[in-house]
This record gives C-alpha cells, structure tokens and sequence, in this order.
C-alpha cells in the first residue's frame, strides 16, 4: 500500500542505520492485490521475499478475503502471483492459508498447488479459550482430521513438489531435530515486532486475543533490544518446559507441540498458562503422524 518509492526509502533508511552491523533480510507479506511492475522491480532490486496470503481457489479465498466492499479479491490475488512468479522468481517464497473447517482439505491443497510455488502454509485460524474454534458436530478432533487429510496425502506423493511448512516443523520436532519456526517449540524466541510507531510488540498475533497483551509499553528511542529479555512477555518465552501449562508438561508430545501457539492458549482466567485451545486436535494429529511415519517406515 505504501508504494515502491516510499518503500524504497524505507530500506535506505534501515540499510543507512545498520550499516555493516547487521544483516538485514526484507520480506512482505501480502495479498497481492496491489502488485504493480514498479514494486516487482523494487522486490528483484533489493532481493526481498514475498510470501503471499490466499487460501485456496475463488470458492475458498472469498470465504474470508472480500475487499471492504464485499467484493470478491481472488482475481486480483491470482492476478498478483502470476506476475510475482513471472518477474521475481524463487523470491516468490511461497503462500500462507489460513485453514478453514467447512472446507475439503484435498480441494484446497490441491487448488493452492496449482499457483506453482514450492511452498505453503497452512495455518489455524486465531482462537483462544474464550472465542474458541467452531467445531462441527462437536468433532474434538475436527482441524487434527483437516490437516491429517491433506498429510498422508502429501506424504504419499500428492502436490509432493510444494514444502509445508507445518509439517516439515512437526516432523523435524518429532525426531529430535528441533522446530524451523517460532510456533510450537520450546526453543527460546527470537523475533520480536515493532509497530509502525516505534514500540515494541511481544509477537504480533497476540493481538488476536483482545487483551492488549501484546503491548510492552516501550519504544525504541528509550529502550534497547538487548534490554528487552528481561520483560516479562519476552522472558517467559525463553524458559522452555517453563513456560508450559502443567497439562502439557507431562504430555508425551510437549517438545514437538510445546503448548501449541502461543495466542492460542489464552484466557481471561489464566493468561497464557493454559494448553492451546486446538489441544485434543494437535495430540491427536501428532499421535497419528507418529503412528503413520511408522507404518511407512516399516513397509520401506
């Protein structure tokens, strides 16, 4: 939205500031609605990766994604990857949906497969424990099932050109090799947002939960990043096991799962110190991804 002249400006500035201290790597993420040759050319120029939101086909993607006139995006959306994949190349890292339980999970991988681009995400949608998911027919394990569907799928062979990160995550995790990314691990946490007006943020989807709890309370020009490991919202990321509600301290997947994401484990009554609000769905997806990569294995 802000153009390719203002953005440019944006990165002399941080470049100006960090000199040769730091390594800086720009990223979007987008809807791609607005990609223009302008901004194609600035993203090849300044070797920015560009992720973008969409969640399946037209069907899918409206269901979530209108424009503020109610208006469907998809076209545009599909419009924008086509010509991020025609000038930018393999800096076109991949796409991000937001997973939906009403829809077929083999349809939409499938329809997402089709953008051409070596990955995807598949994310659950922001709920907590007081705006919990809905469940149809009452299934606890309806979004476990959602994502099973689509992984013995890929693991088979299906759409096996694309990485999925959720799974890739999972799997790493489950052999003892570590997490790729800052959800679901027990690893300390090293990112941390900055908003547009120079405060510091825990991570950004805590917003999700309406609670504020995403506000430090604190701005760059007075505050710096090293000083920032002792506030509360940050230090608790680093505590591994520590962190964790007691359920899932002596649950058998707690370093592959570690609580679920974060956002998602809130309450008013508890704040964070609660399992993710997905928690018969991740236990019974881990548990069923363990007993399949077994079976694979033992048939190899």
């Amino acid at each position: 939205m802000a153009g390719a002249d203002r953005l440019e400006r944006f990165i002399e500035i941080f470049l100006g500031e960090a000199r040769s201290d730091f390594l800086i790597i720009f990223a979007i993420q987008t809807n791609a609605t607005l990609i223009t040759d302008e901004l194609c050319e600035l993203i090849r120029h300044r070797n920015i990766q560009v992720s973008v939101s969409v969640d399946g086909n037209q069907k899918h993607n409206d269901l979530h994604r209108l424009d503020h006139r109610g208006k469907s995006s998809h076209v545009r959306t599909a419009a924008g990857i086509a010509k991020l994949k025609e000038t930018v190349g393999e800096q076109l890292s991949g796409l991000l949906a937001v997973m939906d339980i009403k829809t077929d999970p083999l349809e939409v991988f499938d329809a997402l497969a089709q953008y051409g681009t070596t990955s995807v995400e598949f994310l659950l949608p922001h709920h907590n424990w007081d705006k919990p998911p809905p469940r149809p027919g009452d299934d606890e394990h309806a979004y476990g099932k959602w994502y099973f569907e689509i992984f013995k799928a890929w693991i088979g062979g299906r759409n096996s050109h694309l990485d999925i990160r959720f799974f890739t995550h999972i799997l790493s995790q489950l052999v003892g090799n570590g997490g790729i990314y800052e959800a679901m691990t027990l690893a300390p946490i090293t990112l941390l947002t900055v908003n547009t007006a120079g405060g510091y943020e825990a991570v950004d989807c805590i917003k999700s939960t309406g609670s504020g709890a995403h506000h430090l309370g604190l701005h760059v020009k007075e505050t710096s990043v090293s000083s920032l490991l002792t506030h509360p919202a940050i230090e608790v990321r680093q505590k591994g096991e520590g962190q964790l509600a007691p359920k899932c301290q002596t649950c058998r997947f707690k370093t592959s799962c570690a609580g679920g994401y974060y956002p998602h484990r809130y309450s008013v009554a508890n704040s964070f110190n609660n399992p993710s609000v997905y928690c018969s769905d991740l236990y019974w997806l881990l548990s069923e991804i363990t007993t399949h990569v077994k079976a694979l294995n033992r048939h190899a």
